[in-house]
């Protein structure tokens, strides 16, 4: 006699776990078993966009994860949109925004969720990312907002020094591993707890930005609206950050998008003399930045992380903003 498991969903969903995948299929793997692992299957759905994946992860991640709700895009989206077509469909009572090479334990989605449930003024919450490869807290796990003394502090390494210099924040900010929970600025989208009421009352992520800052952006939007945002630093998920992102070209690519998106939401509530400091803080601490990645790859004669041509490159692109005067 055959027999089949029946599970009986709740008449309002809990979460809503929503991945977006872009040729990481091994990855996305690992992220959703991790999700299925992290609590009983009636209290949640994962919602998985697809960008146009060229490694077959469709067809493979649809054999193995048969309840999971694919959405296959034809053409890459990008970061922003994506979330936002798994927001428009989620039934959950929070969405919970994860990394395609983020591995999750039940701990910190029950502590985040948890944490929203019993602060109603809070819209989102966050934790530590904790790198895969590195074994290190990221330093943007969480962050505040752009202003020039931020951007003066992350650009030249200051803010690193912020744990004991409160005044010395930047836009990131230096690793808190323990603690109680502290109202910040922003969290990163790679593993982002939001209300859904928040999304229905402040729309989703900014789709002009294809990937990098959107979060940022996101949560200032949330907390214009009177929402606070929160860091959970005693809880941890596993962030396997750059995997797509292995060449020197990915690599410039990517820290163009994320220059260019920062100095777009700089201009959205700065004028147009703040925007002119930024361009030269950028110039200025990023030419610095590069002297220094070169004279390491003369004296080591390697560059991994292809430093030099990615601090280079922003340089470039800061040096045609201000010639543009835009």
């Amino acid at each position: 006699m055959l027999l089949v498991k029946v599970i009986k969903m709740p008449s309002v969903l809990k979460i809503s776990f929503i991945v977006v995948n872009w040729n990481t299929k091994d990855l996305t793997q690992g992220c959703l078993e991790s999700l299925y692992a992290s609590l009983p299957e009636d209290q949640f759905e994962i919602i998985l966009i697809d960008n146009a994946s060229g490694d077959g992860s469709v067809e493979y991640l649809r054999s193995q994860f048969p309840r999971v709700r694919i959405i296959a895009n034809s053409e890459n989206l990008g970061f922003s949109r994506a979330n936002n077509q798994g927001l428009a469909v989620a039934k959950g009572e929070y969405a919970v925004l994860v990394n395609s090479d983020v591995v999750v334990n039940p701990l910190a989605v029950k502590e985040v969720v948890h944490f929203l449930e019993s602060h109603d003024d809070v819209g989102v919450a966050g934790c530590n990312l904790m790198g895969g490869y590195t074994h290190k807290i990221q330093e943007y796990s969480f962050g505040y907002f752009v202003s020039l003394g931020r951007v003066f502090n992350q650009f030249f390494g200051l803010f690193r020094l912020s744990k004991n210099i409160p005044f010395l924040k930047g836009i990131t900010s230096c690793p808190v591993e323990k603690g109680e929970p502290f109202s910040v600025d922003w969290i990163s989208g790679a593993f982002l707890a939001v209300r859904m009421s928040v999304y229905r009352q402040i729309g989703g992520l900014n789709e002009q930005y294809f990937f990098y800052v959107e979060d940022m952006e996101w949560c200032f939007r949330i907390s214009q609206a009177g929402w606070k945002i929160f860091f959970i630093p005693e809880v941890q998920v596993i962030h396997f950050y750059g995997a797509s992102q292995k060449t020197r070209e990915q690599r410039v690519v990517m820290v163009e998008h994320w220059y260019r998106n920062m100095r777009s939401c700089f201009s959205q509530y700065h004028n147009r003399l703040g925007v002119f400091i930024f361009d030269v803080l950028v110039i200025a601490g990023f030419s610095s930045r590069y002297i220094v990645a070169r004279l390491k790859k003369m004296v080591k004669g390697e560059d991994p992380k292809f430093e030099a041509p990615c601090n280079g490159a922003i340089v470039k692109l800061a040096f045609k903003s201000f010639l543009r005067k835009e």
